[in-house]
């Protein structure tokens, strides 16, 4: 059974009266015209990052390797009247965008829909689109992940937001090899992320080498010299 905390390796797509809202199937992505490059099975860890709270507290107790439908309400929380602002056309102009009804925009850092246009003021929605729907996920955990260089994987790439070459484990230490030198400020907190999730007693972060490709040369008289 799923426990809380556990990392898994899910399918899902998620649906709402009917409409695919979601998904990591590139044929469904396809099939419903969404985004479908790089779509690829969902690798999450139960209760703290990868998926909503709701449908992971829902999973929590399910068996691997079974396929579930799972309906929510207010997965996305509920529509609230102080979410909807009116919005001064000059915020607009000042960032360069010509506002129109059904779009999407980002203010102070909250996204929101445009939803009407009143004598040089722009009502905006910053609910969720989903907020007070109901929702239904077709699930399916392919595996659950135990090994601790898989988790520890999961929770620095989650953390960074792109993939990274390795981990590879000495003992109960955790070596993460990255593609780019680290701020030695992340170095704490992602450790100790990972020491919370992952049963590593410690994890070291190194930049990784490049193999340097033997070049050969002709020298001035015609002998072939080696150099790196």
């Amino acid at each position: 059974m799923l426990q809380e905390r556990d990392f898994i390796e899910l399918d899902y797509t998620g649906t709402t009266e009917g409409t695919v809202f979601d998904t990591t199937s590139m044929k469904v992505a396809k099939e419903h015209g969404l985004p479908d490059k790089g779509l690829k099975p969902a690798v999450v860890c139960l209760g703290e990052f990868g998926i909503i709270t709701a449908l992971a507290k829902e999973l929590i107790g399910k068996e691997p390797g079974k396929d579930y439908t799972i309906t929510l309400q207010d997965a996305f929380g509920k529509k609230s009247a102080a979410a909807i602002r009116m919005i001064p056309a000059s915020a607009f102009r000042r960032d360069k965008v010509v506002p129109q009804p059904g779009m999407q925009i980002t203010v102070d850092g909250q996204m929101g829909t445009i939803m009407t246009a009143r004598g040089g003021r722009f009502m905006v929605d910053f609910n969720h689109p989903l907020a007070s729907r109901i929702v239904s996920y077709q699930v399916k955990v392919n595996k659950v992940l135990s090994e601790p260089s898989q988790k520890v994987k999961v929770v620095i790439e989650h953390a960074l937001g792109t993939e990274i070459p390795a981990v590879e484990m000495d003992g109960e230490t955790a070596r993460v090899v990255l593609p780019v030198d680290l701020p030695k400020e992340l170095h704490g907190p992602l450790e100790a992320k990972a020491k919370e999730l992952c049963g590593v007693s410690a994890v070291t972060f190194t930049k990784v080498e490049k193999k340097e490709e033997k070049v050969e040369k002709k020298s001035a008289d015609g002998k072939e010299t080696g150099t790196a």
